[in-house]
């Protein structure tokens, strides 16, 4: 397995954590899931380089939380992402 370059590593963290931020003023901005399976949940889209990452997570008004279910690469095998 090829070893990843620790600034590259840095910044992907950084994308995503950032990404996943702004989940804390606008809970409702991501599209609801497109898989019939995960309809109770939204899905943010992170960009990072020539793809991007997916954060699936459900936001429970009552209590204002987010709970973050998947954080998938979208290349990784298996995953799909259905623009509207």
């Amino acid at each position: 397995m090829q070893e990843v370059d620790p600034s590259l590593k840095k910044r992907l963290i950084t994308t995503i954590l950032d990404g996943i931020q702004i989940l804390s003023d606008f809970p409702g901005i991501a599209k609801t899931a497109q898989d019939e399976k995960y309809k109770h949940l939204r899905e943010l889209f992170i960009p990072f380089g020539g793809a991007g990452y997916s954060v699936l997570y459900e936001y429970r008004q009552p209590s204002d939380t987010v709970l973050i279910a998947a954080i998938r690469h979208t290349r990784e095998s298996g995953y799909k992402m259905q623009l509207d």
